[in-house]
């Protein structure tokens, strides 16, 4: 009996932390006070980009500090690829953010409150590329990539692990899978990693296509540095996903862990 009453208490709980939540896309046009919904999840950009607000309602007042995960979809997973923050209107009630879409694909938008997940939902974006707009704007795409707060600046990056270092300061025994305990993670770039701290974000894969974060850390680096390394304890079993970022959501790269 008592199992039986925890079990629905637990459900009750969780069905209680979505009621009254939605997120949704608008093109910014406001009708009786609020932005109005798309009603759309196949988005069609012409001219190389394109703008949405992300608004995310809800009604619980347990919600702290709320971010929005942009993840694209690569093979069968759901790979974040940035984190926006929210702004939020007087009324308490409903969060908003821009996104700015450039790239095709499928993309996931979720909502993250510390470690959980609020909401979530899917989104496929079609971007109508002009090419003689593409050559003409070939300045632009040069300066994104020797932009260190543009991801493309990392677009040659690594993420590896390994075990040690060597006497010349290389990675000794560079694998994708080791035992619990400590792991050395390394970041390289062709170009100079230009910020203070990287983000990374530690997700346990479930199945194909689903993750949990299991954890955010800052390490504190040398700006300027082309490769850093530093120390991360895993201490469960499972496969995990490791995601960097430099200057809080600027994605470096991810990297794939199994830990036996």
């Amino acid at each position: 009996m008592k199992l039986k009453f925890l079990i629905f208490f637990i459900l009750l709980t969780i069905s209680l932390t979505t009621i009254g939540q939605n997120i949704y896309l608008s093109n910014g046009i406001i009708e009786n006070g609020k932005y109005k919904d798309n009603n759309n999840h196949l988005i069609n950009i012409e001219n190389y980009s394109g703008y949405n607000k992300v608004i995310f309602s809800s009604n619980s007042a347990t919600i702290q500090n709320p971010v929005l995960v942009v993840s694209k979809k690569s093979d069968s997973l759901f790979i974040p690829i940035k984190w926006l923050k929210f702004d939020k209107k007087a009324s308490g009630v409903d969060y908003h953010s821009d996104i700015i879409w450039d790239n095709d694909g499928d993309y996931k938008l979720s909502v993250i409150d510390g470690k959980r997940e609020l909401i979530s939902d899917y989104y496929t974006v079609n971007v109508n590329e002009d090419d003689e707009f593409s050559i003409s704007n070939s300045s632009d795409d040069d300066q994104k990539y020797n932009d260190p707060n543009n991801t493309f600046y990392y677009i040659d990056s690594k993420v590896e692990f390994y075990e040690s270092l060597s006497e010349k300061n290389e990675p000794v025994n560079i694998s994708s899978e080791f035992p619990t305990g400590k792991v050395t993670i390394y970041v390289s770039n062709t170009k100079p990693i230009i910020t203070t701290e990287l983000k990374v974000s530690i997700y346990k894969l479930k199945g194909k296509s689903n993750q949990d974060l299991i954890e955010e850390k800052y390490f504190p680096i040398n700006s300027g540095d082309m490769n850093v390394s530093f120390n991360y304890y895993f201490g469960t079993k499972g496969s995990f996903l490791v995601s960097v970022y430099a200057n809080e959501d600027v994605w470096v790269n991810d990297g794939n862990i199994k830990i036996k």
